[in-house]
């Protein structure tokens, strides 16, 4: 089984695969954001579902909203969806 870690690279597609899909500068912002956020989060380790879930409960320590820890997440989750590897 490959490991599964994000990568630079894998950012970048992930920005090329939203680009190719129409979304908008603001949106691809947005989410490239969100990722690297989670990127400097895991540094170079595997992304498990703990991690995800760790991530999540430090976003609400730091006083984000609900609404703002969700959507953040929810870029997470576009990139596992769209980028194969994961």
């Amino acid at each position: 089984m490959k490991e599964r870690v994000l990568t630079d690279d894998k950012i970048s597609s992930f920005a090329i695969y939203l680009k190719n899909e129409e979304k908008s500068k603001n949106t691809i912002e947005k989410y490239i954001r969100d990722v690297k956020l989670f990127f400097a989060y895991v540094k170079s380790a595997e992304i498990t579902k703990e991690k995800v879930i760790a991530y999540k409960n430090k976003l609400i320590c730091d006083n984000y909203t609900i609404r703002s820890v969700n959507s953040m997440i929810a870029s997470i989750n576009s990139l596992f969806v769209k980028i194969k590897t994961f």
